[in-house]
């Protein structure tokens, strides 16, 4: 689901909406309490994400729900906040690398009302962080569910960049959501088209590279050279020329052939 507008008035409350009716289920539609784990990119996001949460539970729109961070720099210990984050009614907000690799372990309670639920607040780089993301749930062959729910509205790293590649893109601010299977197809091709650019641009520094390893090469050896000639050749009635003198037509010589080797048309002059 993409969500359009403001971030604050528009995004937030539906978030809110959407993760605490799944943490304190919907009897109405006989949907049981379930715990929920809210993946954000960034620790400035988590922490947005978290205090609109809060303010909801605050104004007892979900009393019963218990809400909890985990972002490498929360003031409670990583295990106990794990350990909670399987049971029912409890929200866990986390960036996504926060606690990457450690299963959460359902409760009984949990486990009989579906599992747990991920909800990704980012449109991940490219479909394995997705997996790893929503893949959290249904560990081990424990039940869950997942979904990604965006905002096109600007904050979201990944959307920008999308829309500002369009050719008609506008103003980065949209008064439209893009379709959510639209945007993962545009996700598609902007992955491919910037390895493709990546990829020349190693192509070009493997080819400077080359050039300037001869570079050096030919140098070494012309620093080398002349001295051991300079050392075996006897004294001469001749006036003395420098080292540096000598060396400078074979420098100058392998430097030319250096760049004519590479095939470089502009020659230094």
């Amino acid at each position: 689901e993409v969500v359009a507008g403001d971030f604050q008035d528009d995004y937030l409350p539906r978030l809110s909406g959407e993760v605490l009716g799944s943490a304190a289920g919907r009897p109405e539609a006989g949907q049981a309490a379930r715990p929920v784990l809210v993946l954000c990119a960034t620790l400035h996001s988590a922490g947005q994400v978290m205090d609109a949460l809060a303010t909801h539970v605050r104004g007892g729109t979900a009393p019963h729900v218990r809400v909890q961070q985990l972002t490498k720099v929360q003031a409670e210990d990583e295990l106990l906040i794990v350990l909670r984050a399987g049971e029912v009614g409890t929200v866990t907000v986390a960036t996504n690398a926060a606690g990457r690799g450690t299963d959460i372990r359902l409760s009984p309670e949990a486990v009989a009302a579906g599992g747990l639920h991920v909800i990704m607040t980012f449109l991940p780089a490219n479909l394995r962080v997705e997996e790893q993301g929503l893949g959290r749930a249904g560990r081990q062959g424990q039940p869950g569910t997942g979904k990604l729910l965006l905002h096109d509205g600007g904050t979201d790293a990944l959307i920008s960049r999308i829309r500002a590649s369009l050719p008609l893109a506008g103003d980065s601010g949209s008064d439209f959501a893009l379709p959510a299977d639209v945007l993962m197809q545009l996700r598609e091709v902007f992955i491919a088209a910037t390895s493709r650019q990546r990829l020349v641009g190693a192509t070009q520094e493997k080819r400077l590279f080359a050039i300037f390893a001869r570079f050096c090469a030919r140098l070494t050896a012309l620093r080398t050279a002349p001295m051991e000639a300079v050392l075996s050749v006897p004294q001469q009635t001749q006036p003395a020329v420098s080292a540096s003198a000598r060396a400078a037509p074979a420098l100058r010589k392998a430097v030319m052939g250096t760049w004519q080797d590479q095939g470089v048309a502009q020659r230094p002059s």
